[in-house]
């Protein structure tokens, strides 16, 4: 059975870029636009690893984390951004949720080669 990544992107052309690379990679993907769609998916459904943009209006990727956390905490998540911001991007990394970061813009290869990291390959037991 293929790993389970869910993709949040407030921009959905990005999300549906990485949702695309992922699955062609193998894996099955599933794409949310928002902290409250990306929270209810997260913690309503079985997912390896969690790709998650920071900036985004309403819930912001930290905030996302913060509330799945309490439910989900063994959820490995990756942090696909483009915040430049050294304070910014160590307050996020402080989580032990984050598992990795990935800065836009980015190639498919350092993407995949960054979540095969953390969760190992698509079909990988």
């Amino acid at each position: 059975m293929p790993k389970r990544i869910l993709i949040c992107d407030d921009a959905e052309a990005v999300a549906r870029n990485i949702e695309t690379m992922l699955t062609q990679e193998g894996y099955e993907c599933r794409v949310v636009t928002d902290g409250e769609a990306c929270y209810q998916a997260a913690t309503s459904e079985h997912f390896d690893l969690l790709c998650l943009d920071v900036k985004m209006p309403g819930f912001s990727g930290a905030e996302v984390i913060d509330v799945i956390e309490v439910e989900r905490p063994d959820l490995n998540v990756l942090v696909v951004s483009g915040i430049r911001s050294r304070k910014e991007r160590e307050e996020v990394e402080e989580n032990p949720m984050v598992r990795g970061w990935v800065d836009k813009p980015f190639t498919r290869a350092t993407l995949v080669a960054i979540v095969e990291g953390i969760i190992g390959k698509a079909a990988d037991a």
